[in-house]
């Protein structure tokens, strides 16, 4: 290109919902403007942005949104409010997952939120420390149901408080047979 031949600048007086903080990105062949609160998408027919019902519902139109990548499986990395997460591409729908990545809550440098896709299996996060290298061949087992043994269940007052001390082993998996003394 060696000249511009048009320049326009949109704002809140274009649909947007405010004139910061409104991130433009491309996924797969839609442009997004991701902001504060919710997701947006040009309207050709009126010049303008409109709320995004399929981005907001995908997302989550109360969530902050930042560096949405697609994967060659087309699954959807990204980062939620302040860590990032993945929309796993599951016949036509997406499964959000995102407990693994809590960890890393609030360790993305604000507007500069970085996600590398190397390949399928290795991906690379943007933290305050350096980066985090996420591989998806690993097995995590923060995902696995786990079982917990309660010995003790007391109130805070009044002073004697003890509601349950000991041992109480489930013999089935029926959760309705358990009896607190």
């Amino acid at each position: 290109y060696d000249s511009i031949l048009n320049l326009k600048l949109y704002n809140a007086k274009n649909g947007l919902p405010s004139n910061i903080d409104n991130y433009v990105y491309r996924l797969d062949k839609e442009i997004i403007i991701c902001a504060e609160k919710g997701v947006y998408q040009y309207n050709y027919e009126k010049d303008k942005f409109d709320k995004s019902d399929y981005f907001n519902n995908l997302f989550g139109e109360k969530n902050k949104i930042r560096t949405p990548k697609l994967d060659s499986k087309g699954n959807i990395w990204f980062y939620k409010n302040d860590h990032p997460a993945i929309l796993i591409k599951k016949d036509n729908d997406y499964q959000l997952i995102e407990t693994m990545f809590k960890r890393f809550e609030k360790s993305a440098i604000n507007s500069y939120e970085n996600i590398e896709i190397v390949n399928d299996s290795n991906i690379f996060f943007g933290t305050d420390k350096g980066f985090v290298h996420f591989n998806a061949n690993y097995s995590d087992t923060t995902l696995n149901d786990f079982q917990t043994l309660i010995r003790s269940v007391k109130l805070t007052k009044p002073a004697d408080s003890v509601i349950f001390y000991g041992n109480y082993i489930l013999v089935s998996d029926d959760i309705s047979e358990i009896n607190v003394p």
